[in-house]
């Protein structure tokens, strides 16, 4: 329960919301509380202290009026504990929903990156394998695409050079092979 208290600058208290105004009279002044010597210099002041009249911790704010009083609000201690253990729980909930929502995130990331990555990979196994007819694959991103033709332009024109230095070699060869003469290779390094 929230409880209000307005109180004069001397410290006497004018009304309590946790006690009947049959009661008020009887209460000692409240100058010498934090909160209020604080309000009263400073404008404001709080506190957390334990209440004599509540018989628990409770949490205080002061604040001083325009008219010379002092408006105090105070509300149970416990209610601060509640609120933290509230708001850890909205966090942590919030936390692994975000948690998760960033693993599903990931791993689709992850599979559309490494999936054209695994094809590339498997293109070059086989050109590595000296396989002159390779596996075409499609891709839908475009720019594996283009990796993708790249590669495969490259390989194959280095497939057309090697039969033409084949060819080549076979011309030089068979020229060799007829030439009665002997031929005298100079190297100018």
């Amino acid at each position: 329960k929230l409880r209000i208290t307005l109180i004069t600058i001397p410290g006497v208290v004018i009304d309590d919301a946790f006690l009947e105004m049959s009661d008020i009279p009887n209460m000692e002044k409240h100058n010498e509380r934090p909160e209020i010597k604080k309000a009263i210099v400073s404008e404001e002041g709080h506190s957390i202290r334990f209440s004599t009249t509540t018989q628990m911790n409770m949490v205080y704010y002061a604040r001083k009026t325009k008219t010379d009083l002092v408006l105090r609000i105070a509300y149970p201690a416990v209610y601060l504990d509640v609120l933290k253990v509230e708001y850890t729980r909205q966090h942590m909930a919030l936390f692994s929903v975000l948690f998760f929502i960033t693993i599903i995130v990931s791993a689709y990331l992850a599979r559309r990156v490494s999936l054209p990555v695994q094809k590339l990979d498997r293109i070059v196994k086989n050109i590595e394998s000296d396989q002159e007819a390779i596996q075409q694959y499609q891709f839908a991103d475009p720019t594996m695409s283009k990796i993708a033709g790249l590669i495969y332009r490259i390989y194959y024109s280095t497939l057309k050079k090697q039969v033409l230095y084949r060819q080549e070699q076979e011309k030089l060869n068979y020229i060799f092979s007829v030439l009665e003469e002997g031929i005298i290779l100079v190297n100018h390094s």
